[in-house]
């Protein structure tokens, strides 16, 4: 679903959380697995 802009790989996890008011949408986070990159 999701690739790291750091190594390529695409070994990520995702999560979705809520950090904005509550009619905005989720925001998504990935974790790449492969070097611990981390975005949204």
């Amino acid at each position: 679903l999701f690739t790291c802009g750091r190594c390529k790989s695409s070994k990520t996890s995702n999560t979705q959380k809520q950090t904005r008011s509550a009619d905005e949408p989720m925001t998504v986070f990935v974790m790449c697995h492969n070097c611990g990159n981390r975005w949204k």
